[in-house]
């Protein structure tokens, strides 16, 4: 079938499932986050420039949104959850390139399905993106298994990495609240805090992962974003999903 291009302006919402609280020492529970931001991002430098729909740019499958993706929850954790942000556009078509990578397409022909961060398994949320337009790519059943592929690929690393930095975040917030202070009161209550996740995960939100972000992609895995090395697992894969796919549609071969 043939599905609507993605575009840098096409609106990303939906809801993530994220641990929040409204404040200490009520401790964090999953809550329901809107979200919405557009697929060319505030910061994102991945959409293409050079090649446009509409006169927009055109959004390669595999782009990561990236930071500052609104969360509006009754948490204060929501404030920081931006920082750490990741939505991808995983549905593509093979056979249609941008600049040599696999164009982002609405799987619904014109809804597209992004995955983005949450918790406590990244990649849990699935999100919707509004696609209007008529420049179309078409669409395979076997673009869908190299999708599906690409899913389950991301979603395995995002959660290995998130729960290294889970991890990493808690030690740290545990080693730092039993030197802040000699008494034991006053310690017992920052050990809770950073036990109950409500600092620890503010720190792998804004910190550790905004920093790991930048390299590998978003939460929810490995990116095509221009400032993610090659050379990491997931992009590896995925690159060898792209190989796989270009020698099917070489060999003019198609699962329609």
């Amino acid at each position: 079938m043939h599905c609507s291009i993605h575009t840098n302006i096409h609106p990303m919402l939906g809801f993530d499932w994220h641990l929040g609280t409204p404040g200490y020492p009520v401790p964090p529970v999953p809550m329901a986050h809107f979200v919405a931001q557009v697929l060319g991002g505030i910061i994102n430098t991945d959409p293409s420039k050079d090649v446009l729909s509409h006169n927009f740019m055109t959004i390669k499958r595999g782009n990561d949104i990236g930071m500052f993706i609104g969360h509006v929850a009754p948490s204060i954790l929501a404030l920081l959850l931006p920082f750490g942000s990741g939505s991808k556009c995983e549905f593509g078509a093979f056979s249609v390139l941008t600049n040599g990578t696999p164009t982002a397409i609405a799987v619904g022909v014109y809804v597209g399905v992004n995955l983005n961060c949450a918790d406590p398994i990244p990649g849990a949320s699935v999100n919707g993106v509004v696609a209007p337009g008529t420049n179309m790519a078409n669409f395979t059943l076997a673009d869908f298994g190299a999708s599906m592929l690409s899913v389950a690929v991301d979603i395995v690393f995002a959660a290995l990495i998130d729960g290294f930095l889970k991890f990493a975040g808690k030690c740290a917030m545990s080693g730092i609240c039993k030197l802040a202070s000699r008494s034991s009161v006053v310690r017992g209550i920052a050990f809770h805090i950073a036990t109950t996740d409500i600092l620890s995960e503010g720190m792998v939100g804004g910190m550790f992962s905004n920093a790991v972000n930048y390299f590998v992609g978003s939460p929810v895995g490995s990116s095509v974003h221009e400032n993610a090395p090659g050379n990491i697992p997931g992009n590896m894969i995925n690159r060898e999903i792209q190989n796989m796919m270009s020698n099917h549609y070489n060999q003019g071969t198609q699962i329609n």
